[in-house]
């Protein structure tokens, strides 16, 4: 039986249209500058504690290579080459289907806070921000800047550790009907196995 296609292909719309906060052309996932003056001390702003992290090495390579190319071509919906960009914050890649929707990558190598500053920082700013059933026993959230319960744009950051974390970031288009928070959800896990496979785990 062939496998569904995650992301719409029958969306209309900009690559990464519905992010509001632009960083070189593409969405931040979260503010690059220090959090607050708690930071010193992880996890803050409520953020869980991670209690078997994985080491902050995983996510030091390429976001272009948290996906399998078979990965891809399911999630996308047809082989595509990830775009990559150096952020202040880390690394990201970015891949688009022929309907406009589109799917983000990031690796926050250059943050090492975890998921504080999403609970700290991001909660406050975004519409949406749901706290996530553990993904693989990892603690994650889900936010957007589009209100929910179904949001044309959604990005979930998990957190592999107190001071490492990565973010998947969909977006179906306006012409699309479904919500991107599961559909990101979703290959937010697959990127999670991978790094596990990579840790050896």
């Amino acid at each position: 039986m062939k496998s569904r296609t995650l992301l719409p292909v029958a969306a209309a719309g900009l690559l990464l249209a519905a992010c509001s906060t632009p960083t070189g052309g593409v969405p931040s996932p979260v503010p690059s500058t220090p959090a607050s003056s708690s930071a010193g001390s992880l996890p803050y702003g409520g953020a869980p504690k991670v209690e078997n992290p994985l080491p902050d090495s995983v996510i030091s390579g390429s976001p272009c290579d948290a996906l399998t190319p078979e990965q891809v071509t399911h999630d996308v919906g047809h082989a595509a080459d990830g775009e990559p960009e150096t952020l202040p914050i880390g690394a990201s890649c970015t891949w688009s289907n022929t309907a406009g929707a589109s799917l983000g990558i990031y690796f926050t190598n250059k943050r090492h806070e975890g998921l504080s500053p999403y609970y700290d920082q991001t909660r406050k700013q975004m519409k949406r921000f749901d706290v996530l059933p553990p993904i693989q026993s990892y603690p994650a959230v889900a936010y957007s800047d589009k209100p929910g319960p179904v949001s044309s744009f959604c990005q979930v950051a998990v957190g592999i550790a107190d001071t490492a974390d990565f973010v998947v970031s969909v977006s179906v288009g306006n012409g699309s009907t479904a919500d991107a928070c599961p559909i990101s959800t979703q290959i937010a896990g697959q990127v999670l196995t991978n790094l596990k496979q990579k840790a050896g785990r």
